[in-house]
């Protein structure tokens, strides 16, 4: 597909190396298609070959590893799905395609746990961390503050000066954080997208998207949150 094509920068009559049972051989792109109809499987991510050449390529003369099915509207996918199980008999299975990527889902989910785990950890260290700076900072600057007593300043006017410094420093440092965060998030996801592609031949769209907008939105407004919060403790 062109999708495919694409993404890996292949163009007609370009050459294709693919690990196959016989070990690296070279293939010819001979044609390139639109992402339209059957071909959206795998998230446009489909090459195409004569099924007996791909059999002996990767060693599966005689054997089918996966068949895809596509229902027409007018048939119940439930019925349908029964009546295979019911013809095949034991030894296959039959799932619709959200039951692969439901699989993927829960592989990942013990990744995704672990990261806010330390997510977690991380936003403790900085509280303690800025608590120490703010106490210290404080301190040092105890004069400083009995002179603007002095002058009339008041206690809660006093207090807002000290939390919009660190205010400030949080959103300079969520910002800075959430930036490179967001930099390396993005690395890791292609390379997931690409070891799970490798690894179970299904397209998994991890990579950030304007969807996930509001994740470097709260990412920015919980560490300026934290620094605030941080800062009352002295």
């Amino acid at each position: 597909t062109r999708t495919f094509a694409e993404k890996y920068r292949l163009e007609l009559d370009s050459d294709l190396p693919l690990v196959t049972a016989r070990g690296l051989k070279t293939f010819k792109v001979r044609a390139l298609i639109e992402a339209e109809g059957l071909a959206k499987s795998y998230g446009g991510l489909l090459a195409v070959m004569d099924i007996e050449a791909a059999r002996l390529a990767f060693g599966k003369s005689g054997r089918f590893d996966q068949i895809d099915l596509r229902i027409d509207s007018h048939h119940n996918a439930s019925l349908v799905t029964n009546d295979l199980a019911r013809r095949l008999g034991a030894g296959f299975q039959i799932a619709p395609p959200s039951a692969q990527l439901e699989s993927l889902k829960r592989t990942i989910a013990p990744f995704r746990m672990m990261l806010h785990f330390f997510g977690s950890i991380a936003l403790v260290i900085a509280f303690f961390l800025i608590s120490a700076s703010a106490h210290s900072a404080v301190s040092e600057r105890r004069c400083e503050f009995g002179i603007l007593r002095a002058l009339g300043g008041s206690r809660p006017s006093i207090l807002i000066l000290v939390l919009t410094e660190f205010a400030s420093l949080g959103l300079v440092g969520s910002l800075v954080g959430t930036a490179l965060a967001w930099i390396s998030a993005a690395s890791f996801a292609a390379s997931a997208e690409h070891a799970l592609l490798s690894q179970y031949g299904t397209a998994v769209e991890l990579a950030f998207t304007e969807k996930n907008a509001w994740i470097p939105i709260c990412s920015v407004a919980l560490g300026t949150l934290v620094a605030i919060l941080a800062a009352l403790r002295p």
